[in-house]
C-alpha cells in the first residue's frame, strides 16, 4: 500500500502532465498512422489486381455494401 507525506495538487504536475498528454498524443497519432497504412496497402493491392486481371483480359467483381456488383473487364470501347 502507496504511504507517502508529500502530495502535490495535479496543477503543481504541468510538466509531467504535459509530457503524458504528448505522449498520449504521440501514440495516438502512431495507431492512426499504423490503421492508415493498411487501408492504404489494402486499397492498393485491390487497385493492382483489378488491372492486373483487367490487362489480362479477365474479368473482375466490385462488391459493394449494399449487395450490388459490378463487372469490370478489359473490354475496349469502340
Amino acid at each position: 500500500m502507496a504511504d507517502h507525506i508529500n502530495i502535490q495538487h495535479p496543477d503543481y504536475r504541468g510538466v509531467e502532465s504535459q509530457t503524458y498528454r504528448s505522449m498520449l498524443e504521440n501514440e495516438k497519432l502512431k495507431l492512426e498512422l499504423k490503421q492508415l497504412r493498411q487501408w492504404y496497402d489494402t486499397i492498393e493491392r485491390d487497385l493492382d489486381s483489378i488491372f492486373t486481371r483487367t490487362e489480362r483480359g479477365e474479368k473482375t467483381e466490385l462488391h459493394y455494401p449494399d449487395g450490388r456488383v459490378y463487372i469490370i473487364s478489359g473490354v475496349e470501347r469502340e
